[in-house]
């Protein structure tokens, strides 16, 4: 790829800031990858429960949690 006439130089760096919080100054860098997991079961449990007009807005999504939500879409005659 061309650089542009008059493009500054780009000097790339890393830079370490332990966290404070734990006992070596590690941190959880890779714990996003992670995090979407879980959302996306829930989306699809959702979707799936669609038709009973259950929405999923907390987790961690127990069975237990799943039947009261179902029990209470049909009390309400869905």
């Amino acid at each position: 790829m061309r650089a542009r006439r008059g493009a500054s130089a780009l000097a790339a760096r890393h830079v370490e800031t332990p966290s404070p919080f734990t006992e070596y100054g590690v941190k959880g860098g890779g714990e996003g990858g992670r995090m979407i997991a879980p959302a996306a079961l829930a989306s699809a449990v959702e979707d799936a429960l669609a038709p009973l007009g259950v929405t999923i807005d907390e987790l961690p999504m127990t069975p237990e949690r799943l039947a009261t939500l179902v029990g209470h879409a049909r009390a309400r005659g869905r």
